[in-house]
């Protein structure tokens, strides 16, 4: 036991100031979880409820409020009624009843931050010989409430950051759509001549992907008018734009190789959806593979500058346009469009991010734990198309207004990231015996039921001791 700050504060390992609740026969595994029932789960997972189950005997019937720590996770939950455990990794505490819970959660985050990780192994064990600070109990109320006070107003703070970036995604989309509804450029056709009609245009695609059949040595698919009973299911469009199909406005369509890369520390980049950010590839989040896999990977087709990258399995429809690096691959889940000369590829990235595209492949998405969609289904959903030229205004007035929403959601992103910082800097001052001010401190003090936290630590001692006496007769 450590001697505490000028206060009188002592430390001792956190073993010392909770018990462990036997969960031996009332665990149950994930598979069994209902999504409604009687009961709640509570496991070692992000959300705070697991699940449900309606089988009883479950039950933990303990003391409460309880500590659930995850042990593979380190995720912390101060749970206030009865509930099930769920079956991996869940550690039960029930704080001393001379520490306040609340106050125990605050501080064992700030030792969670502190002990090693070990990725999904065991945590616990680290933990609760972590040495804990235990103030007098009146100066564990006031701390306690200081904290929820100012969580409360940095809450507050989050939430109205978070709403803006939920605004953000609302307004990006009524961008897009307006874009493909061809509203962005409405009073620019109105100032062009001789624009071309959508046969016009159908007659320039063929063209364009016979040029680029006769390059590539090889026959592309007849560009098929879409039907009328297509036609009829579409949004209607300005004159002289028309839909095409996917495959249409390609001249390469790649899937990427099914097996699974084995990564390097450093070589070629292989790209999927675990390093693309706000509409980019993250160079610094990603992984590599060596020459060998390199160049199995790019025998198809090897990425270039302008190539589209889209997922689709996983996080489905994550797309992201290839920048001017060479040393590239496609990773897992991902597929590569090469778009036809007439196409411009930040045109066709943009209508893939649009709710338009998203309507029509979101029915098609099949699988629950791994989402996906087919080749055959991507390559037949329609795009609206229409003249180069307007092709290249639409996505100036796209990246106009989109230029602005990064810059704010730049500035969202780091409020947020200063928030969490605050948030630690808040746990951390209350930890070190810091937060409270010299008056708040004095009128802990006064309280009627203030003890020095040696008395505290002798009581805690001696009921520690006498629960092992009755524990042995």
């Amino acid at each position: 036991m450590k001697k505490g700050n000028k206060f009188g504060w002592y430390s001792l390992p956190l073993g010392l100031v909770i018990d462990k609740i036997s969960t031996n026969d009332k665990k149950i595994k994930q598979k069994e979880y209902l999504v409604e029932g009687k009961y709640p789960v509570i496991d070692q997972g992000a959300d705070f409820i697991g699940g449900y189950t309606n089988d009883e005997s479950k039950v933990l019937r303990c003391d409460l409020p309880v500590i659930v720590f995850g042990d593979h996770t380190k995720i912390l939950k101060l749970i206030r009624y009865h509930f099930v455990p769920g079956a991996d990794g869940v550690k039960v505490l029930l704080p001393h009843r001379l520490i306040l819970p609340e106050l125990l959660v605050f501080f064992v985050q700030i030792l969670i931050r502190k002990i090693p990780d070990k990725g999904y192994a065991r945590h616990f064990q680290y933990l609760e010989k972590s040495e804990i600070p235990i103030p007098p109990l009146s100066e564990q109320r006031a701390i306690v409430a200081k904290i929820e006070q100012l969580f409360s107003e940095l809450d507050n703070g989050i939430a109205c950051l978070k709403k803006a970036q939920e605004q953000l995604k609302v307004y990006r989309q009524a961008v897009l759509k307006q874009a493909f509804e061809g509203e962005l450029t409405k009073a620019w056709r109105e100032q062009q001549a001789n624009l071309p009609s959508a046969q016009d245009l159908l007659d320039t695609i063929k063209a364009d992907r016979e040029q680029a059949a006769k390059n590539q040595g090889k026959k592309l698919k007849s560009v098929i008018p879409l039907t009328q009973a297509e036609l009829d299911d579409l949004p209607e469009l300005p004159e002289g734009w028309g839909w095409i199909r996917v495959d249409d406005a390609s001249s390469h369509i790649v899937d990427c190789l099914h097996n699974t890369a084995k990564f390097v520390d450093r070589g070629y980049y292989c790209i999927d959806t675990t390093c693309i950010e706000q509409g980019k590839i993250n160079f610094d989040k990603a992984r590599f593979v060596d020459q060998d896999i390199y160049m199995e990977r790019i025998k198809r087709l090897k990425p270039k500058a302008g190539d589209l990258l889209f997922a689709r399995e996983g996080t489905v429809g994550t797309v992201v346009i290839v920048p001017d690096k060479t040393d590239l691959c496609i990773g897992q889940r991902m597929m590569m469009f090469r778009s036809i000369s007439v196409c411009h590829s930040s045109y066709l990235m943009y209508c893939f991010q649009s709710i338009i595209f998203k309507k029509q492949y979101i029915p098609l998405i099949s699988g629950t734990t791994s989402p996906h969609l087919n080749i055959r289904d991507i390559v037949q959903l329609k795009i609206p198309f229409c003249s180069l030229q307007e092709q290249e205004q639409i996505v100036q007035e796209i990246e106009a207004r989109l230029s602005v929403c990064d810059n704010i959601e730049a500035t969202i992103r780091e409020s947020l990231e200063k928030a969490e910082a605050l948030r630690q800097s808040i746990l951390k001052k209350a930890f070190e015996g810091k937060l409270l001010s010299e008056e708040e401190l004095t009128a802990t003090r006064n309280d009627p039921d203030w003890e020095p936290a040696e008395k505290l630590l002798e009581r805690i001692r001696a009921e520690k001791n006498q629960s092992k006496k009755q524990a042995l007769t």
